[in-house]
């Protein structure tokens, strides 16, 4: 038990009330969770939040403030999505939508 809570604290998402959380050797534990993530720590929750009638590439610009730049970086990290862009979130698998 307390899976869920761990990962929330670790990733920033829940504040730490006792003690400290190194990752990778670096203290989080007082950090934002949007800090955490920029280096490679985040939560991704069970619940997709998805627009399954549109594709993944109008997902992507729909939840991105910096549009087509954040698309490019994100398929820099993730070159699996490529062959997906233009595919609908809805008809996408699971791991897929995650």
């Amino acid at each position: 038990a307390g899976k869920t809570t761990t990962l929330l604290t670790v990733s920033g998402m829940l504040p730490v009330i006792a003690g400290d959380i190194t990752v990778l050797g670096r203290a989080v534990s007082s950090r934002r969770a949007h800090r955490i993530a920029r280096e490679g720590v985040a939560h991704v929750a069970e619940d997709r939040c998805l627009f399954f009638q549109l594709s993944v590439r109008e997902n992507l610009r729909l939840g991105s403030a910096r549009g087509s730049e954040a698309i490019d970086r994100a398929l820099e990290y993730f070159p699996a999505l490529e062959p997906l862009m233009d595919r609908r979130a809805g008809l996408l698998s699971g791991g897929e939508q995650q």
